[in-house]
């Protein structure tokens, strides 16, 4: 979320996210960004308030692959995202990033 909200830099999450899911997140926030808070799409919660996790569950479905669901909160709103997790000459790359 946080490149989402432009406080993190998407060239940082580079050797943890496949190119296609940075495009994605980096979408998000352009659409995020341009969008007009007072027709709703935008609360202004999402752009000030703190990303805390609230459960992160995580099944290992094979050898090299792990399925996470993580609930967060952005003051008083809810969200979740589905991440799935390959692992890939040596460490775990996010192949799936849902959020929402």
């Amino acid at each position: 979320m946080d490149v989402v909200r432009r406080r993190l830099d998407s060239r940082v999450l580079s050797h943890y996210l496949k190119p296609e899911l940075i495009e994605r997140l980096l979408t998000f926030s352009y659409l995020l960004h341009r969008s007009d808070p007072r027709k709703g799409f935008v609360k202004h919660e999402l752009g000030q308030l703190p990303v805390v996790p609230q459960q992160i569950h995580g099944l290992l479905v094979g050898p090299d692959i792990y399925e996470v669901s993580v609930c967060f909160s952005i003051g008083d709103s809810k969200y979740w995202a589905n991440v799935v997790l390959h692992f890939e000459r040596g460490r775990w790359r996010c192949s799936l990033l849902d959020i929402g």
